[in-house]
């Protein structure tokens, strides 16, 4: 189910599969409230709505003393009162959200912790576009969850390290915000505004007790940032192996790392962590007579670094989403060699591609 925006300047966001879910917009900022305890001033750009009816709702809500502004740090956003907690109490609608309330000191408002809630709510609002359930009351407890089953669900990392309990004391202070579960997939989510955080070696850890929990390998990261103008930067510091300010970055570990810009085009990138494109890559390889062996028409070896060779020119086929990992030694080789190279990628990533890939010997083309 989608529905264009009501927005008439923000035409670039029309699907939204939570329409019919709540009762109003207002329950629905409410849902993301409860889990992520923490609003944002520009939700507004996540939910679909313009700005000026996200300030009426907000306006609202702050009326009948539900909700507190929350200004420091250099952050505005806002969080529930006293009287809004008690929702749960007086009104049978907001029963469901009693697991969700917890009462905080002061410590738990630290600019960190506000950082990470912030976070949760922008990821709350995209799952609500795309419909990934992350409620505490619709999904199955984490340790039930059918990995192998049809429905994709949301856990945090705090509901993954409550089920391991003390065992989760070599990851504390992970970047890691939760996984998206099933479909035979457990894929850890990250998310970043514009820069490409810095991981320590605790981040590597948490495949393995996924694995050791789920029984299914965890190869898998998707780093969700705000546009492709975001996702082209976050490309390029991870290939400059530097953040801006020239701490070192990384992919953490993972076999697959994907950058998705959180517009329209993250129903499509999220579909693509689903399908198997090898008959596309196949398809690709015939159309372009790729030589995929490691040697050369002269029978040197030589690395591959991307799919194989077009007349001896090395090429990439991305035929779903972009891995950042095979990305990034694909672009150095190319810029090392000096020698023309081509990527081959669906025409949502082609002006993030060639951005990312302008000061480099690269020609971007598209899937036909």
């Amino acid at each position: 189910m989608t529905f264009v925006s009501k927005n008439e300047g923000n035409t670039k966001f029309k699907v939204d599969m939570s329409e019919g879910k709540y009762r109003s917009r207002r329950d629905g900022l409410l849902n993301i409230l409860f889990h992520a305890t923490e609003l944002p001033n520009h939700l507004y750009r996540q939910m679909n709505l313009s700005y000026d009816y996200y300030r009426k709702l907000i306006s609202n809500l702050h009326q009948l003393g539900l909700i507190k502004r929350v200004s420091q740090d250099g952050m505005a956003g806002y969080q529930l009162t006293l009287k809004g907690k008690r929702l749960t109490t007086s009104e049978l609608r907001y029963v469901k959200y009693q697991d969700c309330v917890e009462e905080e000191s002061d410590r738990h408002y630290s600019a960190k912790r506000r950082k990470r809630k912030r976070a949760f709510a922008y990821i709350y609002a995209l799952l609500d576009r795309v419909g990934v359930p992350y409620e505490l009351f619709v999904k199955p407890y984490i340790e039930d969850v059918d990995v192998n089953g049809k429905d994709i669900y949301f856990y945090t990392a705090l509901e993954f390290k409550r089920m391991i309990n003390i065992e989760s004391a070599p990851f504390q202070g992970s970047k890691l915000l939760g996984f998206l579960i099933g479909r035979r997939r457990v894929i850890s989510i990250f998310r970043t505004d514009f820069r490409m955080p810095v991981f320590g070696r605790h981040e590597e850890l948490i495949p393995e007790y996924v694995r050791r929990y789920f029984s299914v390998p965890l190869t898998t990261a998707v780093m969700i940032c705000n546009s492709d103008f975001s996702a082209a930067n976050l490309f390029a510091e991870i290939i400059d192996g530097n953040s801006y300010d020239k701490k070192s970055v990384n992919t953490a570990g993972y076999k697959n790392f994907y950058v998705l810009p959180s517009d329209d085009s993250f129903i499509s990138h999220l579909n693509d962590l689903y399908i198997d494109h090898s008959e596309t890559e196949q398809r690709l390889i015939e159309q372009y007579r790729i030589n995929t062996s490691d040697k050369d028409t002269n029978g040197r070896l030589r690395f591959l670094f991307g799919t194989g060779f077009m007349d001896d020119d090395p090429i990439l086929i991305c035929a779903g989403n972009v891995n950042a990992v095979k990305l990034k030694y694909f672009v150095l080789n190319a810029g090392h060699n000096s020698k023309m190279s081509y990527i081959v990628c669906k025409h949502r990533d082609l002006s993030v591609l060639q951005k990312v890939t302008e000061d480099y010997p690269i020609k971007v083309l598209t899937i036909d």
